[in-house]
């Protein structure tokens, strides 16, 4: 039947492991038919080219990662709430699925500028700019917000595949937070209290006699 293709998907599979962990333009096709225990007949039944089956495996990653960033949060969480529940589920996707976590990225160097879409999720942009509704994030153009986050995730996710920094349930909170205060207005400054008949730094600065 057409729907059960188990050499197609195996092809894919053996793929994004090996653009993951060898890079694109160091693996080949030959090598790819192999490790998915195919024929180059075959592959080429299934992909024209090797650039063809990068391009479909990237849709295909691509709107999987979407579809499992897209969980509806408790109905009474809070905007920032909701960020730090989408930071969490960012960083449970790059460890369950490391693999294709590295491959969105790498492959997007190989992609021409006008046929690359945002590496940023829909889902993050979506929120960031509630958060500039809200007056809660800074009044910056919302794509720009998600894009610093965006790299600051993939930046930790760097030093987690390479086992420098692995993903903890602190670490994910704790960046997820500086990542929203990164973005977050600031706050009003506290003025100072006044204590009567002591001298401070700026007093007398002016007019001193």
């Amino acid at each position: 039947m057409l729907f059960q293709r188990p050499k197609r998907v195996a092809i894919l599979r053996a793929a994004l492991e090996l653009f993951a962990n060898r890079g694109y333009q160091r693996t080949n096709i030959a090598e790819i038919a192999r490790c998915a225990g195919a024929t180059l007949d075959t592959f080429y039944k299934y992909f024209g080219s090797k650039e063809q089956l990068a391009r479909v495996m990237y849709e295909d990653v691509e709107r999987e990662r979407d579809c499992y960033l897209e969980v509806l949060p408790p109905a009474d969480a809070s905007l920032p709430k909701q960020f730090l529940l989408l930071w969490c589920r960012m960083a449970d996707f790059a460890v369950q699925y490391p693999d294709a976590m590295q491959f969105l990225e790498s492959y997007r160097e190989h992609l021409e500028s006008e046929d690359a879409r945002p590496a940023v999720p829909p889902s993050l942009i979506e929120l960031v700019e509630l958060l500039t509704r809200a007056r809660i994030a800074k009044d910056h153009p919302p794509r720009l917000l998600s894009a610093i986050v965006w790299g600051a995730f993939l930046q930790l996710f760097k030093l987690h595949r390479r086992g420098e920094r692995p993903f903890s349930e602190e670490l994910v909170r704790l960046s997820g937070q500086c990542c929203l205060d990164a973005i977050a207005r600031p706050r009003p400054a506290s003025p100072l209290p006044a204590v009567e008949g002591r001298m401070t730094i700026l007093s007398g600065v002016e007019g001193a006699e």
